[in-house]
């Protein structure tokens, strides 16, 4: 291996852990859970218009890339718990469910893998 080789190996080492932040949910206001989720219900509406017009298009893949990413920061930052009560209520305000992080299905029509849970998955 070159020597550059492993020095971008030592640099960006490939299983670094990064431990979340979990800010406690006492540090959130309401406001500042009901602003989160207003933007969670927003890219949920983003995802679910791409979606309703092309099953497996760029756009309906970007707007899922939006969702999932929203909800893996909301972890990382806040846990898992807090994040649960975002998740919530972006659920409750858009009334529409939160994509699979996982790949397409074999038919086209739905996504595998884990992300929504429950009834709220996406097929």
């Amino acid at each position: 291996m070159s020597e550059a080789a492993l020095k971008a190996l030592r640099i960006f080492p490939a299983k670094r852990k990064i431990a979340a932040m979990n800010i406690p949910s006492q540090q959130l206001d309401d406001a500042a859970i009901q602003s989160l989720a207003d933007h969670g219900a927003d890219l949920l509406k983003n995802f679910h218009d791409e979606y309703e017009k092309d099953h497996t298009g760029r756009k309906t893949e970007f707007c899922r890339g939006h969702v999932a990413e929203w909800k893996h920061l909301l972890d990382f930052i806040y846990g898992s718990c807090v994040t649960d009560i975002i998740v919530q209520a972006a659920l409750q305000k858009s009334g529409l469910p939160v994509p699979e992080t996982g790949k397409l299905s074999e038919a086209g029509q739905g996504y595998e893998g884990v992300g929504s849970g429950g009834t709220d998955r996406l097929h």
